[in-house]
């Protein structure tokens, strides 16, 4: 739960009708923020992936970013070599700068 929302009641409030979720850059990074998930987003435009890394994250997030078109959830699958490609981004990725902004606030 996240600002005394869980991920549920925040998925509800944005699905539509259909089932679909419409959302940009900004709040699919915010929602991985806001719920302590690393986020990997592989592009289909040959860019290496994006990675959002917390330093003590509650989960994962694969997906999809179709350039100028949309975003898709990716399925994580442990037997797949790309896996491993993806992982090694998210490994080696810097915790997000937010985050540790926000630690050097607490310790002041």
């Amino acid at each position: 739960q996240a600002h005394g929302m869980s991920l549920d009641n925040f998925l509800d409030t944005v699905l539509k009708n259909d089932g679909t979720f419409w959302a940009d850059n900004i709040l699919i990074s915010a929602a991985a923020r806001t719920f302590n998930v690393d986020l990997v987003i592989v592009h289909n435009d040959g860019k290496k992936p994006s990675v959002s890394r917390r330093s003590n994250p509650e989960g994962l997030l694969y997906l999809a970013h179709e350039v100028e078109q949309h975003y898709q959830a990716l399925e994580e699958d442990p037997t797949l070599a790309p896996q491993e490609v993806l992982d090694a981004y998210r490994i080696g990725a810097a915790i997000d700068e937010l985050e540790r902004q926000g630690e050097r606030g607490l310790r002041r």
